[in-house]
């Protein structure tokens, strides 16, 4: 069965969340939504260090579409 808004759909990267070092790091973030927000922010800086337009245009509609759905998700 498909979402009724699939757009609406936002990974959070658990994976990376949750192995990320604990001990011994001073860049561990125990808070979910901030680990994600520097997660993104990582991803984008990783785009915009590629020096090609189609990547830097991914990298914004990504951003975009996120901010969008979390905008949607807000208002609910």
């Amino acid at each position: 069965m498909q979402p009724a808004h699939p757009s609406t759909h936002v990974s959070f990267p658990l994976w990376q969340f949750l192995t990320q070092p604990v001990f011994g790091s001073p860049k561990t973030i125990l808070n979910p939504i901030r680990f994600w927000q520097h997660y993104n922010v990582q991803q984008l800086e990783r785009c915009w260090s590629n020096d090609l337009i189609h990547l830097l245009e991914r990298c914004w509609m990504r951003d975009l579409t996120l901010e969008n759905s979390l905008n949607q998700y807000s208002q609910e």
